[in-house]
């Protein structure tokens, strides 16, 4: 498996060489209109889960101070 491995990069030029001229290809091929709902879907799906884990952050704290606030009574 290795030698097979060594050899297809030896072919290839490199490790990793084919891959960033292909990235690069569909990059320029890819109409503006895409890269633009792709960048802003990413950063909804980051916001989304941005306000989850604040959320989430905030209920253990007030779940924190209640377990705190039962313990001191």
């Amino acid at each position: 498996m290795l030698a097979v491995s060594h050899t297809v990069t030896e072919i290839d030029g490199g490790p990793g060489v084919g891959e960033v001229y292909r990235l690069r290809a569909m990059m320029f091929d890819t109409p503006p209109e895409q890269l633009v709902a792709v960048l802003v879907s990413w950063a909804i799906g980051l916001a989304v889960l941005y306000l989850v884990i604040r959320l989430a952050v905030r209920h253990a704290i007030a779940d924190a101070d209640r377990r705190r606030a039962r313990t001191r009574d």
